[in-house]
């Protein structure tokens, strides 16, 4: 349960730090009430890192989106059910879609606790040396989520 009382909700928090990376060259598509988190609520360690997460400050400006129950709406027009259940994906309120270690860094961003390391992560020589080790993890999920089965 979030502090707010309820999983997730429509407030919007303010996102500061340096500029937003988006995948690719992916535009905004769409303006989202709230940040908006879509995690694999499958996967045993992403849904208990997310359940940590709601359970900090400012977690109630986010939208926590478990790609594996919610419709397809939900996910917006640019973002497959595929897509979001082969990588974490942050959606800004402008509508730009992040991934990866590129959503770990918005998302701590929107959390005052985590806000410092969500700063740093999201510098793109970091960025740059945590997409090949969050590739090794994605590997590693797929073997626990065979393993599960």
């Amino acid at each position: 349960m979030s502090p707010c009382g309820r999983q997730g909700n429509l407030h919007q928090p303010k996102l500061r730090g340096p500029g937003f990376h988006t995948m690719g060259r992916m535009k905004p598509q769409a303006r989202t009430e709230a940040p908006t988190l879509y995690f694999d609520g499958a996967c045993p360690v992403c849904s208990r890192e997310v359940a940590m997460y709601q359970r900090q400050q400012g977690a109630c400006g986010v939208q926590w989106v478990d790609v594996t129950t919610c419709r397809a709406d939900q996910l917006g027009p640019d973002l497959s059910r595929q897509e979001a259940l082969e990588r974490l994906h942050f959606r800004c309120a402008d509508g730009r879609l992040v991934s990866g270690p590129q959503a770990f860094a918005m998302l701590w961003q929107t959390l005052p606790r985590w806000a410092w390391l969500g700063r740093l992560v999201a510098r793109k020589p970091v960025l740059w040396l945590l997409e090949p080790a969050y590739r090794v993890f994605l590997a590693v999920r797929r073997v626990w989520h065979r393993q599960a089965r």
